[in-house]
C-alpha cells in the first residue's frame, strides 16, 4: 500500500456524511430499541448531529451495532463527537 492510498483514505474519512449511507452492516439478531448505553449514545449521535464526518458517521454506527459495551476508547469518541455536533448537548 502506497502512501497515496493512505492520503485517499484519510480524505475520504473526513468527507461529510450525507446523512443516510450506512457504512455498517446491520447485524441478522440486532433488535431496535434494546439498547446498551453506548448504543442509546450512537443512535442519539447519528439522529441529532450536524455536520459529521464519514469517520464520525461510521463509528457511530459501528457502536449503534455493537452487541458489547463500549471500551474506554470508543467511549472517548463517542463523547467527543456528541459534545462537538450535537447542538441540544451545547445549549
Amino acid at each position: 500500500m502506497s502512501i497515496f492510498s493512505l492520503d485517499d483514505e484519510m480524505r475520504r474519512c473526513l468527507e461529510p456524511w450525507d446523512g443516510s449511507t450506512w457504512f455498517v452492516e446491520q447485524p441478522e439478531d440486532f433488535v431496535k430499541g434494546i439498547y446498551t448505553l453506548s448504543q442509546y449514545q450512537a443512535h442519539y449521535i447519528l439522529k441529532r448531529a450536524v455536520g459529521l464526518t464519514r469517520w464520525e458517521a461510521e463509528t457511530a454506527q459501528r457502536a449503534y451495532y455493537s452487541d458489547k459495551p463500549a471500551g474506554p476508547g470508543l467511549r472517548f469518541w463517542l463523547d467527543r463527537i456528541e459534545r462537538d455536533k450535537c447542538p441540544e448537548v451545547l445549549a
